[in-house]
């Protein structure tokens, strides 16, 4: 039996309501080169979720990071 990575894919609405952040924000975040770019389908932005959890991991070990700095 072989692993298999489920893709699925996340909508603009999906990805506001899993980081609480306005669609202007996401937009500067990937514009920056801090977050994932979307990949568009049919003219809408679509992210995999297996980029944002790797997003998110990487995102929490640099938090934990500074925050060990600043203790």
């Amino acid at each position: 039996m072989t692993d298999t990575i489920h893709r699925r894919r996340l909508g603009i609405k999906a990805v506001l309501a899993r980081y609480n952040r306005s669609a202007v924000t996401i937009w500067t975040w990937y514009s920056k080169g801090n977050f994932p770019k979307p990949h568009y389908i049919n003219g809408q932005r679509q992210w995999w979720e297996h980029e944002l959890d790797v997003y998110d991991a990487r995102h929490a070990q640099t938090y934990e990071q500074r925050r060990e700095a600043s203790a």
